[in-house]
């Protein structure tokens, strides 16, 4: 008997809370189901159905700009 699961991918991505940053998916990655999960900001989900010893490929990926001369740093 064979029996297809559904599952489910979540994941942070950048957000910044400063206007002059922009942040952007690239084209041609997979578009999450759900954006800013349980109103999590940045936080994104994937939901799909599988069948026994399938794969799923999920592309994620952002480019992350801002002015010339601004210092940028990473919060965890």
């Amino acid at each position: 008997m064979r029996i297809s699961r559904r599952a489910s991918r979540s994941r942070g991505t950048p957000f910044a809370s400063v206007n002059d940053i922009e942040i952007e998916d690239i084209p041609g990655m997979t578009e999450p189901t759900e954006r800013n999960v349980e109103k999590k900001r940045g936080v994104m989900s994937w939901a799909f159905t599988l069948e026994p010893k399938a794969e799923n490929v999920l592309k994620t990926g952002y480019k992350i700009t801002w002015p010339e001369g601004m210092q940028v740093g990473l919060v965890d």
